[in-house]
This record gives structure tokens, sequence and C-alpha cells, in this order.
């Protein structure tokens, strides 16, 4: 295979060869490069996207509760990996996706849907859902399409959550409004209403940013002039009412 490097990844080459000579080595066409370089300069890492940042919000919360038993509806595997390791959590995964390395990676997997979930009421001490609340009922996940999905899970969580929650919510605007199977975007005026009229309690809330601003045309809004969503992503502590 011709392989066109440059000349101190040649240097290093022989240099590694003749340091180990042991070892093979394997070169690839394409060098591999620093996952932060499409972000920002060689070397420097990423700005944190909310998966990370609403990751460190929900483990500030749920670490001084254990132990404690605890639902995770379908956040990011990191985060339900984190969740996991922390002493004294017993932790139970729900998604409408099956995983077939839950078993590998020490998850308690449950495949069922979380608008309607196979647990008894008060099941859980605690109940995590990150970033599903803006996607659910809109199909995006293989899930049925169906107006109003994100109240009905925020009962749902309700009813099987016995002390606590932590939702993200998703992209925070000045208004609400759906871009179809991508996500909803909420106010926060709605969010504290429709959270009270679920059965729960916003405790405390966070706007999470994101690397860049995002604009929509009108088009993806038939029925409302929203052309901007904030930059912001939204997450919150809350407890059954």
């Amino acid at each position: 295979m011709s392989l066109v490097l440059e000349e101190r990844h040649h240097a290093h080459l022989r240099a590694f060869c003749e340091a180990r000579p042991g070892w093979h080595v394997a070169a690839i066409n394409n060098l591999w490069r620093d996952e932060g370089e499409e972000f920002g300069p060689p070397g420097k890492y990423p700005r944190a996207n909310p998966y990370l940042t609403g990751m460190k919000f929900t483990l500030d919360r749920i670490v001084p509760r254990s132990p404690a038993r605890v639902l995770d509806i379908a956040s990011p595997i990191a985060q339900s990996l984190g969740v996991a390791a922390i002493p004294g959590i017993d932790l139970t995964v729900l998604d409408i996706r099956s995983h077939d390395d839950a078993e590998r990676l020490g998850l308690k997997w449950v495949t069922g849907d979380c608008l309607d979930m196979p647990f008894d009421d008060k099941s859980f001490d605690i109940v995590v859902c990150n970033w599903v609340f803006c996607h659910v009922g809109d199909g995006r996940y293989g899930d049925d399409l169906r107006v109003g999905a994100d109240s009905a899970l925020l009962r749902e969580i309700a009813r099987v959550a016995r002390d606590y929650a932590v939702i993200g919510v998703g992209p925070i605007g000045a208004a609400c409004c759906n871009i179809y199977n991508v996500h909803r975007i909420y106010s926060w005026e709605w969010l504290e209403q429709e959270f009270k009229d679920c059965g729960l309690e916003i405790l405390d809330r966070e706007e999470l940013p994101v690397e860049k601003d995002v604009y929509f045309g009108a088009s993806f809004v038939p029925y409302r002039e929203i052309v901007r969503m904030d930059g912001m992503y939204g997450i919150v502590s809350a407890r059954p009412t």
C-alpha cells in the first residue's frame, strides 16, 4: 500500500522499529488526527457538549443520595456507566432500543416503552432521563408518533419516582416549537407549568451552552414564527408532588 507520510512520521516509525525490533508496525493511508481538530487547534479538547455537562449536573446530584435504586431512561451510555459506578447505586436502564453489549458493560437493561414503563408505582428512589424528553413521540428512535408524548413521559416519571428525578429537557428558547423528527424547543414558562400539571416540582435548573447557536428557517415551523434556537440545553432536578 502506498503511504504518503510527512518525513517526521517516517522518522518516528524508523525510530520505533529500531527501539522495539520484536514489534510489528502498521500504518493507514489517512493519519488519525486529534479529535478536537475540527473544533479548534490540534492538541486541544473540543468544547464540552451538553451530554458531558449534563452528566456532571446529574452525577453531582445523585452521588450525595446514594445508596439508592435508580432508573435511567435512555440516557447516553457513558452517563449510565457513570451512575452505575457510584457505590451503593442499584441502576436499571430502560430504553426502547435493545443493547447487545449491556451485559458486558454490567448494565441491568430493560427494553421497553418509557410511556408505559413496566414498573410499579414508586419503584425507584431516583429517575434520570437525559436527553429523551425533547424527542419522545417524534419517531426518531423507533417509537410511535404521539403528540403529547413529552407530557406522558413526565407523568410516568412522576409515577415511578419515589423521591427525586433529573431530566434533561432539551433546547430552550423564548417560545415553544416542534421541529419534526429532530427535537422540540421549550420555554421555561411552559416547562414549569407542565411539570406541575404532571405531578413534578422543579427544584433547580441549568442552561447548558451548545457550541453554536442554531438557526432554523421559517419553513420548519409553519404555524409559528420561530427562527432561532438560543443555543442552550435545559436540565432540571425535580421531585414528585
